[in-house]
């Protein structure tokens, strides 16, 4: 039987640190509810869409034109610390399939 694949994995940045701070679609997201921290990464519970960005040329002239440019999916952004105790704000992070 095939493996069945559930939720997504976001890379976080390599100098991210707790407290992690999770929005999907401008939601909060819960730790523990909706998601575990594991070694330098987010596990969500569910699938997640990221989407693929259809090429750089379309997003550029747009970005460059002044209009607003969404990609297909959710949009996933997270908000965490650095050892310096500076804050970041992670957003188009790296997701694969759980």
């Amino acid at each position: 039987m095939p493996e069945r694949r559930t939720g997504t994995i976001l890379r976080l940045p390599a100098d991210a640190l707790p407290p992690y701070v999770v929005y999907v679609n401008g939601t909060s997201m819960r730790e523990g509810h909706d998601f575990e921290v594991d070694e330098g990464a987010i596990r969500f519970r569910q699938p997640l869409n990221a989407g693929v960005p259809e090429g750089l040329w379309p997003k550029l002239v747009m970005s460059v034109a002044g209009i607003g440019y969404y990609g297909q999916g959710d949009s996933i952004d997270v908000d965490y610390r650095r050892a310096d105790g500076s804050t970041g704000v992670a957003s188009g992070l790296t997701v694969e399939p759980g």
